[in-house]
């Protein structure tokens, strides 16, 4: 992650709308993973879980406050850098609450995730429901969801 803020306030402000999708994409798919669900978990859901937002807001934030290992020379002293004007306008707050699907809020709350992995698998099948066809009695609702 470190390696991402080197150059910082320098790319971040040329970087494409599509690039950042693909970042954020990459970031969401690596929690998904740690909390063993799958692929086509809600993002939303994630983010809150694991009290995150999206990579590119972070960098977004951060990027003003990158450039004290940046050194210019003398003759450009006064001068404005131009790659800073995108970087300092004001990143508005992710919040991922409107995000969330209704039926989360019947779920457990987590205050810890288990580092253990076995664990946190269990906890996660339970929160994003991912084990409802092992537990679920009704056999006519079980015939619904798979046609």
């Amino acid at each position: 992650m470190h390696t991402m803020h080197n150059g910082l306030p320098l790319y971040m402000s040329q970087v494409s709308a599509a690039a950042l999708q693909a970042l954020d994409s990459v970031f969401t798919k690596f929690l998904k993973r740690y909390l063993c669900v799958p692929q086509s978990a809600n993002n939303a859901i994630v983010l809150h879980l694991t009290n995150q937002q999206p990579l590119t807001k972070t960098l977004q934030r951060r990027a003003p406050h990158q450039t004290g290992g940046l050194i210019f020379p003398e003759s450009l002293s006064g001068m404005k850098r131009s790659f800073l004007a995108d970087v300092r306008r004001e990143i508005e707050v992710y919040n991922p609450i409107p995000l969330i699907p209704s039926f989360f809020w019947s779920t457990r709350i987590v205050d810890v995730i288990p580092v253990n992995k076995f664990y946190r698998q269990r906890l996660m099948r339970e929160i994003f429901d991912l084990h409802h066809m092992d537990i679920c009695t009704n056999k006519k609702h079980q015939k619904d969801d798979n046609s």
